[in-house]
């Protein structure tokens, strides 16, 4: 389904938008279930061409990792961090057979995930995580290192997110914006209820 706002000014989703550039099906499935920053679409296409035929893109999210901001990939293979803009193909990469806790905390609509793998003493830290996306991405990553209990797909368009779902409707609000569509002023102010919603 396409937001009131594509449908108001008639704009392709960010799915089209991908297909059309022949992205993978899974990687167009997380990134239309995620809230993106302006930065997030150049991104992905960097991001599949790191993908393997064999993995599956499970949660895709925007993060901030040390001074970065980038895009945290979960597969059913590994964690991936790819730096977006200003550092040109910086990317960090956590096996999920190396990982042995996850936790996850949020404070006003902004979650940070620490992840403590088997060689480090001190978790890798990702933030500035929006809304309720690091609960969700600590689950994946307990979901795909079970054996017992494989990971959920990722949501189809059938399934997935409504509508209505702020996150959602925040990454198309940014589309618009992006577009020019409607100004800075106008974004913030619609940015900012739908962020209450969260």
């Amino acid at each position: 389904m396409t937001s009131p706002f594509a449908k108001w000014f008639k704009m392709p989703s960010l799915g089209d938008r991908l297909r059309k550039w022949g992205v993978r099906e899974d990687l167009v499935i997380a990134a239309e279930n995620t809230a993106f920053g302006r930065q997030g679409d150049r991104g992905l296409a960097d991001l599949a061409e790191r993908l393997t035929d064999d993995e599956r893109v499970i949660r895709l999210l925007e993060a901030r990792h040390g001074k970065a901001i980038g895009l945290l990939t979960l597969t059913s293979r590994r964690l991936i961090f790819l730096t977006l803009g200003g550092i040109k193909n910086s990317e960090l990469q956590i096996d999920l057979a190396d990982v042995i806790h996850t936790a996850w905390e949020q404070r006003r609509g902004m979650g940070t995930v620490r992840i403590t793998t088997r060689d480090q003493e001190e978790p890798t830290v990702f933030d500035q995580i929006l809304g309720t996306q690091a609960e969700w991405l600590c689950a994946d990553v307990g979901a795909a290192k079970d054996p017992n209990r494989a990971p959920a797909p990722p949501p189809t368009p059938e399934t997935g997110a409504a509508p209505t779902d702020p996150l959602k409707l925040l990454a198309e609000l940014r589309a618009v914006h992006d577009a020019g569509l409607i100004d800075d002023d106008e974004y913030e102010r619609r940015k900012a209820v739908l962020i209450k919603e969260l």
